[in-house]
């Protein structure tokens, strides 16, 4: 099940939901973080708000594909398998926070942890999408960064509107 995952989420691939799926675990935990100090509750309410993301997307491009005509339960089921990634990639943050949370952190604490590897994670998917497109070891570090600000962003709402 692992290796089944881990494919899922190889850097390889089309990682453009991994990325969106990343910034949403992100900011879905900031916004939790507001309502609840429970890891668990924050863990499935993450879990639910990417998984409506997930179908809503994956509906919505078998819908809007340029062949027109009404999507096929076939075209449905191959867009959510392209699009899973984007559930998938909460598994790494939540893990971070559950975790944090049962070694005894504080819920403030394993927030930031899960929201900074998710931080971490951007910058990694930035420099990982430029090393697959050939650029210059700068570029990559560029992207990288850029894809790292937008996790920055989400943890400075973090520290500026979760109490």
């Amino acid at each position: 099940m692992l290796l089944r995952l881990a494919a899922r989420l190889d850097p390889t691939r089309d990682i453009s939901a991994v990325i969106y799926g990343t910034i949403l675990t992100g900011a879905t935990i900031v916004a939790v973080a507001e309502g609840t100090h429970n890891a668990l509750e924050m863990a499935v309410t993450v879990v639910v708000t990417l998984m409506v993301f997930w179908v809503a997307h994956a509906y919505a491009e078998a819908l809007g594909n340029p062949r027109g005509g009404v999507p096929s339960w076939v075209a449905l089921e191959q867009e959510l398998a392209a699009e899973s990634p984007l559930v998938l990639a909460c598994v790494v943050p939540l893990a971070a926070l559950l975790v944090a949370r049962a070694l005894g952190a504080s819920f403030d604490l394993a927030t930031s942890v899960a929201v900074g590897l998710s931080i971490a994670l951007l910058f990694n998917y930035g420099l990982l999408s430029a090393r697959r497109a050939h650029t210059r070891t700068a570029w990559q570090i560029t992207a990288g960064m850029v894809y790292g600000l937008l996790g920055v962003v989400i943890f400075v709402l973090k520290i500026t509107f979760v109490h």
